[in-house]
């Protein structure tokens, strides 16, 4: 995957994994502006205890 970034932008791109019978296949997608809003809401902060 290329990606031409300008500096100032957020990107984000999302790990796609699919299962096959006999091995899984990982693919990299560039996620446009209002998906990735969504993504960036769902977000927390990692100090947050799950436990």
């Amino acid at each position: 995957m290329q990606v031409e970034l300008e500096a100032g932008k957020i990107y984000c791109i999302e790990l796609a994994v699919k299962m096959s019978i006999a091995y899984a296949r990982a693919h990299l997608n560039l996620v446009s502006d209002e998906p990735k809003k969504k993504y960036m809401n769902k977000c927390k902060p990692a100090n947050e205890k799950k436990f």
